[in-house]
């Protein structure tokens, strides 16, 4: 939805009412549901504290709680755009209330997509270390820091520098207005630079997405292969342990009957 209103928004005839209400107003529903699918795992995770125990449960509960803002950011919506913003409908915020949309949804935006390439490489872990969390509980502390501080980094810079400005039905990485950094005849009133950190942020949630994950879960089928290999093996020479102490035994038996 959130591409979808980047293209009507960036076409060059500029929609119709019918469109900008469509822009403005289909992503809430959406974004209720993924509040409330949210709030119920945390929930589900503060009443079970034995699953909290668990890495693997933890990384999940702090990617809910950024989806969790995610959800709420994106059900603002168009509210925390300033009013009078052309062609977005119910615009009724100001540029302090988009600003701290637009924070928002550059932070959860980098950390809900580094939690959940943390995921598949926990998993991994898990499976190297045949599941001792005491031989890889270390890793947790610098999955964290590194699913918020880049974006943490990347939002206060953005924030800083005026570079977080209405951009579809919402707020984030954008010059204002839309279209100046394109258009030598419009002059940007604000911003300059987010055309590159929305291509930097763009790049970085297809590796975290798209790479990532795969290559994990491919290193984890590859290394179960493995295990396995080595389970059949150590399986087949314990049958050849048993195999020989029982002729060796029939031999002694024989041997004293004789």
């Amino acid at each position: 939805l959130g591409l979808l209103s980047l293209i009507i928004t960036t076409m060059s005839t500029p929609p119709t009412l019918t469109q900008q209400r469509i822009i403005a107003y289909s992503p809430k529903p959406f974004a209720a549901l993924s509040t409330f699918a949210s709030l119920y795992v945390l929930c589900h995770l503060v009443r079970h504290p034995h699953k909290r125990g668990r890495m693997y449960h933890r990384l999940v509960g702090h990617m809910n709680i950024s989806i969790f803002i995610s959800s709420i950011s994106m059900l603002w919506g168009n509210w925390a755009v300033p009013e009078g913003t052309p062609y977005i409908a119910g615009a009724v915020g100001t540029v302090q209330t988009c600003t701290t949309q637009g924070f928002f949804n550059v932070l959860t935006t980098g950390s809900v997509a580094s939690y959940y390439a943390s995921l598949s490489i926990c998993s991994y872990v898990s499976v190297k270390n045949k599941f001792r969390e005491e031989k890889y509980y270390w890793i947790e502390k610098w999955i964290h820091l590194a699913c918020i501080i880049p974006s943490l980094i990347a939002c206060i810079w953005l924030s800083a520098t005026e570079n977080i400005n209405p951009s579809g039905s919402s707020c984030f990485a954008a010059a204002y207005p839309t279209g100046c950094q394109s258009d030598p005849a419009v002059l940007c009133e604000r911003g300059g630079g987010a055309g590159f950190a929305v291509i930097v942020i763009g790049t970085l949630s297809i590796v975290v997405y798209f790479i990532i994950p795969p290559c994990s879960m491919l290193a984890v089928y590859i290394l179960v292969r493995k295990f396995k290999k080595e389970y059949q093996s150590s399986k087949k020479g314990m049958k050849q342990i048993v195999e020989a102490a029982r002729k060796q035994m029939l031999r002694d038996v024989l041997l004293q009957i004789s």
